[in-house]
């Protein structure tokens, strides 16, 4: 089976890679080949070529290779949300579950995070061009002392962060579960329609090995020493020899728990996450009913035969703990 990723840098596509050198592939009987890819709209067409099963990537970026997704089916999520709160300082008069007080404020957020902030305060009745200063480069490391200073009244923060920040006086403003309450499955898996008819146990098998590839990378800190040398294993392997100096994402076990990765594969809220896109103009294609494109039976079917295994079953009950406290 190939597999296709679009980088090997980002700790998204970081559970491919575990599930090959782990073994939970070869457990599954699954010889898998992982191929670097790139751009993600390469991997895709590379797909409808038949040169490539199944692609980990951005969810959008499917239509390009494949218009109104024919010949493509959505097999699971890869990432499922934003791990990410709004935090105010609380003497701004913030209320938690209250955006109201943002109007008239400046408000730092990274253009990813902004997206997604951006919808929220429209549902809110605010505009986010009229009643609020959208600064732009406020984020890690930079976006927690531009708010302490003061140079931004709010800025979305990662969970730890927010933990942390509302013992200094900061209010939460929002939840993930407010942000995002069905999810936001940004980066999916899909496969090729050719592979689901022709080997459906195939695919069964391979989704098997990335659910537990997920689970590993989330419990933490019990794998975190695999994952910092997994990421410095594949900096050093990069083409791009900047990669080796550059600062590890995965340098803190709070941060790698909190990679939205389904403990159960669901890809949840995808339909939402299209029409938030839309919404903002940044999906240029036209999508068919969601019904049409996706392909779940195989990810539940997936699920449920890990739950049946006692050994695979207390993998998941180790890490859902996890899950529990952090709302996703």
């Amino acid at each position: 089976m190939k597999i296709a990723v679009p980088d090997l840098i980002s700790p998204s596509y970081f559970p491919a890679e575990a599930a090959v050198t782990l073994g939970f592939f070869a457990a599954e009987g699954i010889d898998a080949e992982l191929k670097l890819v790139s751009p993600v709209e390469r991997a895709y067409a590379a797909m409808r070529d038949g040169e490539i099963d199944i692609v980990a990537g951005s969810a959008h970026s499917v239509l390009s290779a494949f218009p109104r997704w024919e010949g493509a089916k959505l097999l699971c999520a890869q990432s499922q949300g934003m791990y990410w709160f709004l935090v105010m300082r609380s003497d701004l008069g913030a209320r938690r579950g209250d955006l109201g007080c943002v109007k008239g404020r400046r408000i730092g957020a990274a253009p990813w995070v902004g997206m997604g902030l951006r919808r929220l305060l429209i549902e809110a009745g605010i505009d986010p061009e009229r009643d609020v200063k959208m600064v732009r480069g406020i984020f890690n490391p930079v976006h927690i002392p531009a708010l302490r200073a003061g140079k931004v009244a709010c800025c979305p923060v990662a969970t730890w962060e927010a933990a942390e920040l509302e013992k200094e006086g900061f209010t939460r403003l929002i939840s993930l579960k407010q942000q995002y309450p069905n999810g936001r499955p940004e980066r999916i898996i899909a496969a090729s329609g050719k592979i689901l008819e022709e080997q459906p146990d195939k695919v069964k098998a391979f989704l098997k090995g990335m659910i537990r590839s997920y689970w590993l990378m989330r419990d933490q800190p019990m794998n975190f020493d695999y994952v910092q040398r997994l990421e410095r294993r594949l900096r050093y392997g990069s083409p791009d020899p900047e990669e080796r100096s550059v600062k590890l994402s995965c340098n803190d076990p709070r941060r790698v728990e909190a990679m939205p990765f389904p403990l159960d594969g669901l890809p949840t809220g995808f339909e939402d996450m299209l029409k938030e896109e839309d919404s903002v103009g940044d999906l240029n294609y036209e999508v068919p009913p969601i019904a049409d494109v996706c392909a779940l039976d195989l990810v539940k079917e997936a699920f449920a035969e890990l739950m049946a295994n006692p050994v695979t079953r207390a993998e998941y009950d180790h890490v859902k703990p996890v899950a529990d406290r952090l709302e996703y």
